[in-house]
């Protein structure tokens, strides 16, 4: 059994710098069965993942692609349904993480340095969290900068990272910040847990995982 872990931001970090959260140890966290999971290759209902398929996962204010590093059928569990104030829900389990943006502010950029990470059960009705705006088919990965070599040389792993360079405030046309309208007990269903690359989010049903 893994102990899990909370991770908050640093309040006195600079905007300008990465926000990516350090590593989260969650046990058992999950995600009911009928939740669609964001991916490269549209949208994917859980249970059809497999290790080593590529994610999208909240990286800074857009998101980027991360590889599965499991998916496990955890059986039947008691869920709550989250519902947004789009209309979009998702069943989850009350340990489930999730970004909840402490210090809501209209812009993303700003909301973006004032977030934890937090089980469900810490929410409630009012609360703002980041989710995806657009759908995983519309979402178009490009950085600004091709040249992986310079990117390497100002810090970043590789070209799909370099973008940060040129802007820290990277486009938010993928994100954005919604408000719980309800959260409410569901009974019991066949979940799963998702293992992302780095101890790293994923997307489901629009909402922000980790």
């Amino acid at each position: 059994m893994r102990p899990e872990v909370p991770f908050q931001l640093d309040e006195c970090q600079a905007p300008g710098r990465k926000t990516r959260p350090a590593p989260v140890l969650r046990a058992g966290a999950c995600v009911g069965g009928d939740s669609v999971l964001y991916t490269p290759t549209g949208p994917r209902r859980v249970a059809e993942i497999k290790p080593g398929e590529a994610l999208y996962s909240f990286d800074d204010y857009t998101l980027a692609e991360r590889e599965c590093v499991e998916v496990s059928n955890c059986g039947m569990k008691p869920v709550f349904r989250v519902t947004l104030e789009d209309g979009r829900s998702i069943l989850l389990t009350s340990d489930q993480m999730m970004v909840k943006v402490v210090d809501p502010r209209s812009n993303m950029k700003w909301a973006m340095r004032w977030f934890v990470w937090e089980p469900l059960s810490e929410f409630r009705q009012g609360h703002m969290v980041i989710a995806a705006k657009a759908g995983p088919e519309k979402i178009v990965q490009k950085p600004l900068i091709e040249d992986e070599e310079f990117a390497r040389y100002i810090g970043f792993r590789d070209s799909s990272l370099a973008e940060y360079a040129v802007n820290p405030f990277f486009d938010e046309t993928y994100t954005e910040l919604l408000n719980i309208i309800s959260i409410r007990e569901a009974g019991e269903t066949e979940v799963y847990e998702v293992a992302v690359q780095f101890d790293e989010s994923f997307v489901a049903n629009g909402f922000v995982l980790l």
